[in-house]
């Protein structure tokens, strides 16, 4: 029973520290980006459920109206 904790909690320290890797990686690889009123932006297509397979990725363009 104790080699099940003790497997068990290297396991989660394993986990853990494998999080705290992907996540400085992905920190130090995000570009901060600052929106402006009347930008025009594209916005990315989640569901491709209605298109085909060469319909382009994207929508847009639309413009921000406003800055939150």
């Amino acid at each position: 029973m104790d080699q099940l904790d003790e497997a068990r909690d290297v396991t989660l320290l394993r986990s853990a520290k494998y999080q705290q890797a992907l996540q400085r990686y992905h920190s130090r690889r995000v570009r901060d980006r600052a929106f402006n009123v009347e930008d025009l932006v594209l916005h990315l297509v989640q569901s491709n459920k209605d298109h085909h397979k060469l319909s382009p990725p994207w929508e847009g363009p639309y413009i921000i109206v406003e800055v939150l």
